[in-house]
Order: C-alpha cells, then structure tokens, then sequence
C-alpha cells in the first residue's frame, strides 16, 4: 500500500504539458535575476493590469490583495482602497513592464518598485523567466528538439 489511496499511478494529462514546460524553462537565462514587482490601482482596474501584465508577457504571475494606502498627495494626506499587485517577472522585462503600466494605468504616477527575489525554487524561477519571454524571441530550447529551421 503506497499511503496514497484514489490516486492513481500514471501521470495526469497536465503533468505532461508542465514536464515540457519545465523542459523549455531550463533554457531560460538564469543569469537574469527574477524580480517582485509591487504596483498599486485602484479595486476597479487592478484586474485588468493583471491579466494584460501576463498577456503581453511582462509577467508570469500577478497575484493581488486589497489594501489600505495612506500618502502624501499634493500637500494632502490621503488614504485609499487599493489593490496591491505582486508581479513575478525577470528584471530584463522590467523597462517594458513600467513602460506598459504608465500607459494603462489610471493613476498619474503608479507606484511600480522592484524588489529582487533573492532564493527560491530554481523550476519555478526558471518558469518566470520562460513565461516572460519576449514574443519575438524563441524558445531555445524547442528549437534544439526539432532541429535548424529550413528556408
């Protein structure tokens, strides 16, 4: 009895996709450090900015919490409803997430910082980095399984 009762011993069908998926990670340049990028929005556009930060690919995963903000604004103090978006993206892809924040994004300065991820599981990290893989470039690591490309 292997303690593991209802579960059965072949893979299931997604563990497939996430082995080649790791596979096409480990090409991934390890040498570009992941970063946790914080920005802050407004309860209404916050999901928005975190769906297109994955879809344009500036990150792998964006996860979100609400949160109180107290600051300083043109001599005022202020407090607001915000949500916080913690995004997990290589510090390559930083100058376009900024760059892609500032224009859709309401506020007319957004808090975006980058704090360095300093550890962590390197299948993962590897993840972030392939995820956020400019469109234009390859993966190289499906382009060493199927061999040079003919005109």
């Amino acid at each position: 009895i292997s303690g593991q009762a209802g579960r059965s011993s072949s893979p299931p069908e997604g563990r497939g996709r996430a082995r080649a998926t790791l596979l096409a990670c480990r090409s991934m340049n390890p040498s570009d450090p992941v970063m946790c990028v914080m920005i802050s929005a407004p309860p209404a556009a916050a999901p928005a900015l975190a769906r297109g930060l994955v879809a344009q690919r500036l990150a792998a995963c964006v996860q979100t919490l609400p949160m109180t903000a107290h600051y300083r604004w043109r001599d005022q103090i202020e407090s607001d409803e915000e949500v916080l978006l913690l995004c997990k993206s290589p510090r390559s892809r930083l100058p376009a997430l900024q760059d892609w924040v500032r224009a859709e994004h309401p506020y007319e300065l957004p808090q975006i910082t980058a704090l360095p991820v300093e550890g962590g599981l390197p299948d993962y990290l590897d993840w972030v980095r392939a995820e956020c893989r400019p469109e234009d470039q390859p993966d190289e690591q499906a382009e060493a399984q199927s061999g040079p490309a003919t005109p």
